[in-house]
């Protein structure tokens, strides 16, 4: 299995640069939607099996699975902030990963927290960086079906107050064939994505602080709408085909408005793709795919 083959490299490279686990750099977990922390035992496992003796932290963010959808990611993100900053093995440095909506979260994490020590690398697991714009099919699997009615309710009336205050999934709800209302109504994704036309600088600054910032999709996936938004990938605006712009080709880069083109230019811009379901966290494929992003987290 491709963990203890990663492990047994991992080992020799620590060996061969002389790296004590103190000196090992932490790194922060945050968990998805629908979830609690208890969803990143295995990752944790993962990579701590790589990197005997390093500090790993999973916040819960609230309660867990309820809290994950009827909390504003900003709170979520003050939230993770904080568990950061009261973790005394947390001090200079960290590596931060994002899990699916815990993507986001963790972006919001390196853009606003005003006290966060540096952040060395960012790893997006098939997170919807660019939005969604559709409803994925939740309940083929084991999910209450009044989440189904309200994902749909969602697709109907997705910048209402009470679903851009109330529901975390409709604050990363962006409507290709209506922008002007989703720059205009949403309250976290078109501020985080500096896609409005006033830019926030400390944002670009702060995604370009990092060593290398790694995107994952998942070949898979059927919860993100569309799968690509993982490569932060979206629908192209005002389409009704709905065909799909790759990043390279978007505004977002070409106008560098977070500074994805100058991290791709310098190649610190890493793009994964997985061959895992979108919720797969704990099998053999996870692990084979999380060993693609494993020496990011040295």
């Amino acid at each position: 299995m491709y963990r203890s083959r990663c492990g047994a490299y991992v080992a020799i490279f620590v060996f061969l640069c002389g790296v004590s686990s103190a000196e090992r750099t932490p790194v922060v977990l945050v968990h998805g939607i629908i979830a609690g922390n208890e969803t990143m035992v295995h990752p944790m496992q993962v990579i701590q099996d790589a990197y005997p003796g390093v500090h790993v932290l999973a916040p819960e963010i609230g309660n867990g699975k309820v809290d994950s959808m009827f909390w504003g990611i900003d709170k979520m993100v003050d939230a993770v902030c904080k568990a950061i900053a009261d973790d005394p093995q947390i001090s200079s440095e960290l590596h931060l990963v994002g899990y699916s909506q815990g993507g986001l979260v963790a972006r919001g994490v390196l853009q606003k927290c005003a006290s966060l020590p540096r952040v060395r690398s960012f790893v997006s697991w098939v997170s919807p960086q660019a939005g969604v714009f559709g409803v994925p099919q939740l309940c083929d699997t084991d999910c209450p079906h009044w989440l189904q009615h309200l994902l749909e309710g969602l697709y109907k009336t997705p910048y209402e107050k009470h679903f851009q205050h109330d529901a975390s999934f409709a604050q990363y709800w962006k409507d290709p064939l209506d922008y002007s209302k989703y720059l205009a109504q949403s309250v976290y994704l078109a501020d985080l994505n500096n896609e409005r036309a006033q830019k926030n600088a400390t944002y670009k600054e702060r995604i370009l602080s990092v060593d290398s910032l790694t995107l994952v999709q998942s070949s898979a996936d059927k919860i993100l709408v569309p799968r690509e938004t993982g490569w932060w990938g979206f629908y192209k605006i005002g389409d009704p085909a709905l065909s799909i712009v790759p990043l390279e080709r978007t505004q977002q880069y070409t106008e560098d408005w977070l500074g994805l083109r100058t991290l791709d230019e310098s190649k610190r811009l890493l793009k994964f793709m997985s061959p895992c379901e979108h919720q797969d966290y704990t099998s053999s494929c996870f692990d084979e795919a999380f060993g693609q992003v494993l020496p990011m987290l040295a």
